[in-house]
């Protein structure tokens, strides 16, 4: 997956079309570690950042970039 999501953003970065993937290390559950609201704020601020800023690949629970 981490693959194709690399070659795809190198693809098609240049031409404005941001591709990522966003990496959950364990189960999904609500009130868990792995929340799926705050999972769904890695999918926000991949959408609501700027070009300049764009990232391949998010994990959860990792310490967030600026």
């Amino acid at each position: 997956m981490r693959t194709l999501v690399e070659l795809l953003h190198g693809a098609y970065g240049a031409a404005g079309v941001q591709v990522a993937s966003v990496t959950v290390p364990g189960e999904v559950a609500p009130g868990g570690e792995n929340d799926p609201d705050a999972i769904a704020g890695h999918y926000w601020r991949l959408h609501t950042r700027p070009r300049a800023h764009w990232q391949h690949e998010l994990v959860h629970g990792a310490r967030p970039l600026a």
